[in-house]
């Protein structure tokens, strides 16, 4: 009785095998990965206008579009800091042509915190 053959496989071998097969799924996790960061950076850019709209127009607007009002609302009780601090980095490095400090990054990110829990506390922006 013959035993079948063993195939053994070392990690380099394993790792040709995947290498071999790998850039048909590896392009298309990288281009996923790059435009949900381009996304993500686009929207906390966009959040301060939406939030303005929000506040503005908020109240009359009713079914669906409350839901998305209210993911507006939340996103920017939370992303807000962040995106203050992403304008500060823009208009600093476009307008004032100057890098922008980390401590000053800190001031502003701290103060729209403040802004943001000053807002909600009386009750001028609530979710």
């Amino acid at each position: 009785m013959a035993f079948p053959k063993r195939q053994v496989h070392n990690r380099f071998s394993l790792i040709n095998h995947e290498i071999k097969d790998a850039p048909h799924w590896v392009c298309r996790r990288h281009l996923s990965q790059i435009f949900s960061f381009i996304v993500l950076v686009l929207f906390i850019l966009a959040l301060p206008f939406l939030v303005v709209g929000t506040v503005i127009w908020g109240e009359s607007i009713t079914g669906a579009a409350a839901d998305s009002i209210w993911l507006i609302k939340v996103g920017a009780t939370f992303l807000g800091p962040f995106s203050g601090v992403l304008w500060y980095l823009v208009l600093s490095h476009l307008v004032l042509k100057r890098s922008a400090g980390f401590l000053m990054q800190l001031v502003v990110f701290l103060g729209t915190a403040g802004v943001i829990y000053l807002l909600v506390a009386t009750g001028v922006y609530h979710l």
